[in-house]
């Protein structure tokens, strides 16, 4: 125990304090140690590895292809024994932590979070552990409870039991995906109040409504979908109706964000697909629940699918660091076409080799493919082919028309690597016989005016004149001192300066800029002093912000 003793001469109080606090982070540094030491007690390297790449034993180390780069063959070596890890490729190092910190883009504290969770450790606090325990506890017995109810109705023939053979639902896809049934409004109602259980911790979970003070189940009719996250753990559900519901509900219903599902993070399916994607390095991904079910039944077993919502960077980031192609197999409608451009937009961006799966167009989806084929091996091309071949105005005598639609197809893979670029170039050249250099130049004016310029910029004169700045006098010292006093309104908070402005989207702003004050390089210093004049009135109350703007010098 410390003991502050407060006496007359403030300087020692001072020191005492000093002292205090010193010790205090000594002891919070020797916990967190200690927190690190017994996860590692609990689990080894090549457990954490094998999850993103298939490690080979090789006597006295272990060696798997580095997921950090793309390679052909293997160059990271694993010392299980020493707990480390070098890449001899991308000269990648460390142990478990921060493997697990560079792969999936977390900070130390949350690597120590994801593998004390995987190690069965605990860091919260008794009583938060306690309450965490009980949701997942209560989520696997809640799922538990619709696929017995499912199993009930499966007896008898009902809608329930016809809907599973219509479907042509094997007992083993009902069973390996924990396939339920909600029944009537009361069933979780009921089952919570049996057994004691706080109707909040429903709510909590996402499985029971609270609307002005009463509480409903959130499923009710309807064929339930667990979902699990990257470690199986189930974290909450979709629901679909049936085919005689003409109730007008809405087709499918989601569990609600919370602290246990973030819809924008989960990929359905990647628990019970990583095998597969490993072994083929291809990534099928579907627009729903079924549609991945349904695959994993006729033997594609790399296939996954984003959570009830749009795909997001994280989404993008995640199956990148997958190493492997990615194929898209959305509905065959123009909401399909119009979700699968986009993410291949993003796919190309992360250079992810991306391909489309061709489904013949009397079949809505996937789905409906597999289910009236005997197909075993799907028929897919090159994204950017199948994008290009599907564009009639690429030929169109408008030039307008076909000016957009070359931008469009451009727009791909304009931060491609270099040689899908020029592939791409070469693809559309083919078609339209436009020179490659009247290409080119579509393709910069792509950049340059249909790439978004960021809409904050847009909106706060200090951020314009921020960019204005960046555009007209790129080389200028107060530059990063001036970044630091806006990270907060920029909204970047985690980056230094130069990968600041390394981004794509951020070069894309300063470009555009930089069009709108071609010539006029000369008012660089004006704009300057009324930047810094604006942040002065802003921030000179600001003890931190006061100690960065006397740092700014005008020459």
């Amino acid at each position: 125990m410390c003991v502050i003793f407060i006496c007359q001469n403030n300087e020692f109080n001072k020191l005492i304090q000093t002292f205090y606090f010193d010790i205090m982070h000594f002891l919070k540094h020797i916990i967190l140690m200690n927190a690190f030491e017994k996860v590692m007690d609990h689990l080894t390297l090549i457990e954490v590895v094998e999850e993103y790449t298939p490690v080979i034993n090789r006597g006295n180390y272990y060696v798997a292809k580095c997921p950090f780069h793309r390679e052909k063959s293997p160059s990271l070596s694993i010392n299980n024994e020493k707990g480390v890890y070098y890449c001899f490729g991308c000269m990648a190092s460390g142990n478990m932590f921060t493997f697990v910190q560079n792969i999936d883009n977390l900070s130390k504290k949350e690597s120590l979070e994801k593998l004390a969770a995987k190690a069965g450790v605990s860091l919260d606090e008794p009583k938060q552990n306690d309450e965490m325990d009980l949701a997942f506890r209560t989520l696997d017995t809640v799922s538990n409870l619709f696929q017995k109810a499912l199993e009930f109705y499966q007896k008898s023939d009902n809608y329930v039991s016809q809907y599973i053979k219509d479907r042509k639902l094997t007992s083993t896809t009902v069973s390996n995906f924990d396939l339920g049934y909600a029944p009537n409004s009361d069933f979780l109602i009921n089952w919570f109040k049996k057994n004691n259980i706080s109707l909040d911790i429903g709510v909590d979970i996402g499985v029971i409504n609270l609307k002005d003070g009463r509480y409903k189940d959130k499923f009710v009719d309807r064929l339930v979908i667990p979902i699990q996250n990257e470690s199986g753990r189930i974290v909450g559900f979709t629901a679909r109706i049936f085919p005689n519901d003409t109730s007008g509900r809405p087709k499918y219903l989601n569990s609600p964000d919370s602290k246990y599902f973030n819809k924008s993070k989960i990929l359905y399916g990647l628990n019970k697909s990583k095998n597969a994607i490993s072994k083929s390095k291809e990534v099928i991904l579907v627009e729903g629940n079924m549609d991945v079910i349904m695959a994993h039944q006729y033997n594609f077993e790399n296939t996954i699918a984003t959570q009830g919502t749009a795909t997001t960077k994280e989404h993008i980031d995640r199956i990148k660091r997958l190493n492997s192609s990615l194929i898209l197999a959305f509905d065959n409608d123009n909401a399909g076409r119009i979700s699968e451009y986009k993410i291949a937009k993003m796919a190309y961006d992360q250079d992810i080799d991306t391909f489309k799966i061709i489904i013949d167009q009397k079949y809505k989806d996937i789905d409906e493919y597999l289910l009236n084929t005997n197909i075993t091996k799907f028929n897919q091309i090159p994204y950017i082919e199948y994008a290009i071949n599907s564009n009639n105005d690429l030929n169109s005598k408008d030039l307008p028309t076909q000016r957009n639609a070359i931008s469009n197809i451009l727009n791909l893979t304009n931060l491609a690597n270099p040689i899908t670029r020029a592939q791409t170039l070469n693809l559309i050249n083919n078609i339209t016989h436009l020179d490659i250099e009247t290409l080119k130049q579509i393709q910069t004016d792509t950049v340059l005016i249909e790439k978004k310029v960021l809409p904050e910029a847009n909106l706060d004169p200090i951020k314009v004149q921020f960019f204005q700045l960046l555009a007209l006098s790129p080389d200028n010292l107060n530059l990063p001192i001036i970044y630091k006093i806006l990270k907060d309104k920029l909204d970047y908070n985690t980056i230094e300066f130069q990968d600041f402005i390394a981004q794509p989207e951020i070069k894309w702003t300063i470009e555009g800029e930089k069009m709108k004050y071609a010539g006029l390089e000369s008012i660089a210093k004006t704009a300057e002093l009324n930047l810094i004049q604006n942040l002065n009135r802003l921030y000179s109350k600001n003890p931190s912000m006061r100690i960065l703007l006397q740092q700014l010098k005008i020459n």
